[in-house]
């Protein structure tokens, strides 16, 4: 026969087994929510992708298709972060660079493609380097600011540019892009079809990094370095 006391302890742990379950309950749906909530925010965005991509090929001005065309890419480095975010067994804590900006270096060589300018891209990323989404997007916007600065800026049309990324000391990782000399992003007025490069600085300060750029005799070298 149970005592009080065994009768007491075995009542405590049916309501902790009941809590636990009600809590895991909630949290499997707070998962599937998320998870909804990231699918619908990516096929939001391929949306928005698809419709401006119709509508700048309806664009016939110069400088309205080249703003069309900016914007475009823009969304589209955004919209692949959430691609890769909805990939199965994807943390949104814990979203690995490698393929993010290899696949973002592959879509701005097949925009330029589509454009005329076909440009080559050599990517080598670190696969140990992962970052948060909160991190992933502007880091995405920065990469592509940059690389759509250097084809603009392209030497000789034949110019590959070369994106490499790994972790440096103190937990900063530095983020390189590299093409043959020609003239390098400067934090100067840019044109209304050319890369803002506002945008590039007020990006590095939100993620509290820092840009340096280096000329030498047959290659220019922008290095961003970030605390990921």
């Amino acid at each position: 026969m149970a005592t009080p006391l065994a009768h007491a302890l075995e009542t405590r742990i049916a309501l902790l087994e009941s809590e636990v379950a009600t809590l895991r309950a909630l949290s499997d749906r707070r998962g599937a929510a998320l998870q909804e909530l990231r699918h619908r925010a990516k096929n939001s965005l391929q949306t928005i992708v698809s419709l401006l991509r119709l509508q700048t090929g309806r664009l016939t001005e110069p400088t309205a298709r080249a703003l069309a065309n900016q914007s475009l890419r823009r969304i589209e480095a955004i919209a692949i972060a959430y691609r890769h975010l909805g990939e199965p067994g994807v943390d949104e804590q814990q979203i690995h660079l490698a393929p993010y900006l290899t696949d973002l270096a592959q879509a701005l060589a097949a925009q330029s493609a589509d454009d005329g300018t076909a440009v080559g891209f050599t990517v080598d990323v670190d696969a140990t380097l992962w970052t948060s989404l909160g991190k992933l997007v502007p880091l995405g916007l920065i990469a592509h600011e940059l690389m759509t600065t250097m084809m603009h800026n392209r030497a000789n049309a034949t110019d590959v540019i070369r994106l490499a990324m790994f972790p440096g000391s103190d937990g900063i990782a530095d983020l390189t892009l590299t093409r043959c000399t020609g003239p390098a992003w400067a934090p100067a007025a840019a044109s209304d079809s050319e890369p803002e490069p506002a945008l590039i600085e007020a990006l590095a300060g939100q993620l509290g990094g820092t840009i340096t750029t280096t000329v030498g005799a047959r290659e220019t070298a922008v290095v961003f370095a970030v605390r990921l």
